[in-house]
């Protein structure tokens, strides 16, 4: 049993029972209008989440966003600045761990953390990853090979193996990994990022139906286009590589525009904070693409879109 479980069995310690909710975090001083509103929000009240890649990007929204509707996280990233930042912002809400979720021993130590300060974890969000290098299939190094798979695959299979262990004990958990459309689509000169996506799709099923009886649930999201510094870097180096190291992008005759398909960290957050709600206490091993439709055939209907109205050229 991990340290610190058994006394989870008697109720959570005392900085569990008053952190999360305290009303001195959601503001004693609500006019009735936010009450309202603050009433008609998904609420995480008194829940106690681990988030991977908690400081930036749609983690670092993540964070923001399930402190807000009342959850405490503790959150692991590489970078100890970014964390302590994110510890001033939200206060009590947020615990930060440096580490990496590519050593077992950090995720094991990030897991720890939580059951010593609260006693328990109610929801993991396996957050973290990256998509670089780029390359074709037989360019594609051994380092560049383990190191994709290790950040995206392996990372969040870590981090599972150190909480399933405190969640079947509860007997009660929700396990989150977030994916990519590169997982269930070809994405070209993104071959280990896109196999280490798609496998994680597969253990997040594998989880699910292996603790089917044991209250612990599993789902995996399709997360679509988030323009984060992660997504910018991944786009410049994918045109490196098809044009060159000087290529510089012609905006002033674009060919349409994803406008429709770009989502803002904010609401992906907020979506995710709805799943991890009671509300959808019966989903689990699901794949829910939360990409506005590009999975589904949005980027086939615009071409159509562009070849029809002669955007485009077609042979």
């Amino acid at each position: 049993m991990p340290h610190g479980l058994d006394r989870r069995l008697d109720g959570a310690t005392d900085a569990a029972r008053i952190t999360p909710g305290d009303p001195d975090r959601s503001g004693p001083h609500l006019t009735r209008e936010q009450q309202e509103a603050r009433s008609m929000t998904v609420r995480l009240e008194g829940q106690i989440a681990v988030v991977t890649g908690a400081t930036a990007g749609i983690g670092r929204a993540i964070t923001r966003t399930f402190v807000e509707r009342g959850a405490t996280v503790v959150g692991m990233a590489r970078r100890p600045e970014p964390g302590a930042e994110l510890e001033v912002e939200l206060g009590d809400g947020f615990r930060f761990v440096s580490g990496d979720v590519t050593a077992p021993a950090d995720c094991r130590r990030l897991v720890q953390t939580a059951l010593d300060r609260f006693g328990r974890v109610d929801l993991l969000v396996n957050n973290a990853g990256y998509g670089l290098p780029v390359n074709r299939v037989e360019d594609v190094t051994d380092e560049d090979w383990h190191g994709m798979i290790d950040a995206n695959l392996t990372s969040c299979f870590n981090m599972c193996r150190a909480v399933l262990p405190v969640m079947q004990t509860q007997a009660k958990g929700l396990i989150v990994n977030l994916s990519s459309f590169a997982g269930e689509q070809a994405l070209a000169y993104m071959a280990p990022y896109a196999a280490a996506k798609a496998g994680l799709v597969q253990l997040t099923k594998v989880v699910a139906v292996e603790n089917r009886d044991r209250g612990v649930r599993a789902n995996a999201l399709i997360i679509g286009a988030v323009p984060t510094q992660q997504s910018h870097d991944t786009a410049r180096e994918v045109a490196k590589f098809l044009r060159g190291p000087d290529f510089a992008p012609d905006r002033s005759k674009p060919i349409g525009s994803f406008a429709g398909v770009r989502m803002k960290a904010e609401s992906v957050a907020r979506t995710i904070a709805a799943l991890c709600s009671e509300d959808a206490a019966e989903l689990t091993g699901a794949t829910i693409a939360l990409d506005r439709g590009f999975s589904a055939g949005w980027l086939s209907s615009t071409l159509l879109e562009l070849v029809a109205c002669q955007a485009i050229d077609w042979p």
